[in-house]
């Protein structure tokens, strides 16, 4: 459990680079092709994503429970569903309506960030189940009756 605990940690600390990458890419490359409502929902979503990946770290240092990371798994979900809608939105405009949107926007970097910040976050799922599936397995649920 230690080991897949520290594996979290840094997996979290990678997840928090990516979304500073996503941030500055947001700003660099769609502030100013975007509208106002495009502009509030990256808001949203940048916010939203800062409070999973601090809520995650917190539920990480004070795990006793199971019921928790359940909860947090399916908000986990939302950053690489919303990088993947902004995926397709970017390739929709520059390959099918051919419209000019994102024409300024350089291609090869945003699938990069894009890429590297889903990677990351569906490790750092994947691990949270993990050290959720082992916490019976801990000597907090040994000895302090922990479930």
């Amino acid at each position: 459990l230690h080991a897949a605990r520290l594996l979290a940690e840094a997996l979290i600390t990678c997840d928090a680079l990516c979304s500073a990458l996503l941030l500055v890419a947001g700003f660099a490359f769609f502030l100013p092709t975007t509208v106002l409502g495009g502009a509030v929902t990256a808001g949203v979503f940048v916010f939203s994503n800062a409070g999973w990946s601090l809520a995650a770290y917190g539920l990480l240092l004070k795990v006793k429970r199971k019921a928790p990371f359940y909860a947090l798994e399916p908000l986990g979900l939302l950053e690489p569903a919303f990088v993947g809608y902004k995926l397709a939105d970017i390739c929709d405009s520059l390959f099918l309506r051919l419209d000019g949107r994102y024409a300024q926007v350089p291609l090869v970097p945003i699938i990069f960030v894009f890429a590297a910040s889903c990677v990351v976050r569906l490790a750092l799922l994947a691990v949270l189940v993990r050290v959720s599936t082992q916490l019976n397995l801990s000597l907090a649920g040994l000895v302090d009756g922990f479930e």
